[in-house]
């Protein structure tokens, strides 16, 4: 592991690494986060700013949503 990714345990990740890790478009995520979109989603984790022009996720919040969908899903199949 790399210490520049982590802080007090905690990994973030940049866009490619979250659009990898969830297999959706760039695109997709933006409207995602985006709460003026019809394609907004509450419980996506919201993004948490590096810098003035970067941002990332906490993985561990990315991890536990990708959870809550596969659970909503095997609730309901």
């Amino acid at each position: 592991m790399d210490s520049r990714d982590h802080v007090r345990g905690h990994r973030i990740i940049r866009l490619n690494t979250l659009r990898d890790k969830i297999g959706v478009s760039r695109a997709k995520i933006y409207e995602m986060i985006n709460p003026q979109s019809p394609r907004y989603d509450s419980t996506f984790p919201k993004p948490v700013r590096l810098t003035s022009s970067m941002i990332g996720w906490l993985e561990s919040q990315v991890d536990s949503w990708i959870e809550s969908k596969l659970n909503t899903n095997n609730r309901t199949n």
